[in-house]
């Protein structure tokens, strides 16, 4: 079997509208509160640049995208810039390293340690 480019580019793009809806649906269940007055679109559009930019610090599992989609939730988009994760997150280490290392970080932070 032969699976041309546009096959593949079609697969793609419906396995990122597909992961989208997930984290959509996931994001307004857990995050109830800091949802309420954001429409489906702004949410999706708000997911969507999380994806690119999770992928931009080497972040690209699907498990390790929705940790970092959820920092976007808790503290909004631009929580990548703050003094405690913007350090973390411009480290060398990729993926769930990293997203451990920002869990440590921020956990730090909360607890006055940083």
């Amino acid at each position: 079997m032969l699976i041309r480019s546009e096959q593949v580019d079609t697969l793609s793009n419906y396995m990122l509208r597909s992961f989208v809806d997930r984290m959509a649906e996931y994001i307004r269940s857990r995050f109830v509160r800091q949802t309420a007055n954001v429409s489906d679109d702004e949410l999706r559009e708000t997911i969507q640049r999380g994806i690119k930019r999770a992928d931009s610090y080497g972040v690209t599992d699907e498990a390790d995208v929705k940790r970092y989609l959820e920092y976007v939730a808790s503290y909004g988009d631009d929580f990548d810039s703050s003094e405690w994760a913007a350090p973390v997150l411009a480290q060398s280490a990729l993926g769930t390293a990293k997203m451990n290392d920002l869990d440590a970080a921020n956990i730090c932070r909360l607890s006055g340690g940083g």
